[in-house]
């Protein structure tokens, strides 16, 4: 596959594909009296405020840095995920719930590298490392978003490496091409490479920074693109089971120009 960004019978990233980020996010459900009352993103609400803020005080507070404000604002108090247009990042997605659930990107498609097991301990090891940093279900990560963990992982989670079983699964025939939602099995890590740029776009030809869509997906509300096209309010990453999505199992992103600028590809 020329544009191919991983083997496809290795389960790895393929020869010259540079990813910028290595993201590890977990799946976490929140348990209420008649079983899960809502099923979040990274323990994240939409909002990006703490859950136990919510009710409890005058004005909730963030689960990621900058202003409390959130909702009035695009920017970093609200989100976590910030990819450069042009760039190409490795998501690890963890699955500690009980449940399959179907994840789909907005903007982009993505291919699928590899799935692998991870022992049950790992869930058990997570909620002990969220509880001794004071956080609750829907509170965020139990460390800070852009912690660098020992897998070298951002995303502010327990590092899933020691806790994986050895041997991965190939993604099945159906999975072998671009595609923009992908099954994250309960129990297993889900790894996927996601490159902010046009499917048809071969390796090394773009780069952070550069835009190859024919817009310009960095463009915020209140700003026109090169093409004279409205900016928007970004885009979500979300679990394509409708209950799911509609009980807080989505979040926003907006794709960002790195320090130096944007450049439009001709």
């Amino acid at each position: 596959m020329k544009c191919g960004l991983r083997r496809r019978k290795t389960g790895t990233l393929a020869p010259g594909v540079q990813t910028s980020v290595k993201r590890e996010l977990v799946l976490k459900e929140i348990e209420g009296p008649g079983g899960p009352r809502e099923v979040l993103l990274n323990n994240t609400e939409f909002s990006g405020y703490k859950e136990s803020t919510l009710t409890t005080n005058p004005t909730p507070i963030a689960c990621l840095d900058g202003s409390t404000d959130c909702l009035k604002h695009l920017g970093p108090a609200w989100l976590s995920e910030l990819p450069a247009v042009g760039s190409t990042e490795e998501w690890d997605i963890i699955n500690i719930t009980a449940d399959a659930h179907p994840i789909h990107l907005h903007l982009v498609q993505f291919q699928i590298i590899n799935r692998q097991p991870f022992k049950s301990s790992y869930a058990r090891d997570w909620d002990a490392a969220l509880a001794a940093a004071g956080l609750g279900p829907g509170d965020g990560p139990p460390s800070p978003y852009n912690t660098v963990n020992a897998d070298g992982a951002v995303g502010g989670n327990l590092a899933v490496g020691p806790y994986l079983h050895h041997g991965f699964s190939f993604p099945n025939p159906n999975e072998t091409g671009w595609k923009d939602t992908v099954v994250t099995h309960p129990g297993e890590v889900t790894r996927i490479a996601v490159r902010w740029a046009p499917q048809d776009i071969a390796i090394n030809s773009v780069a952070p920074g550069q835009i190859a869509y024919p817009f310009d997906p960095t463009a915020t509300i209140g700003q026109t693109d090169f093409a004279s096209n409205p900016g928007g309010p970004g885009y979500v990453w979300h679990c394509h089971i409708l209950d799911h999505e509609d009980n807080e199992m989505m979040r926003p992103y907006i794709t960002v120009c790195p320090t130096g600028g944007c450049v439009v590809l001709p």
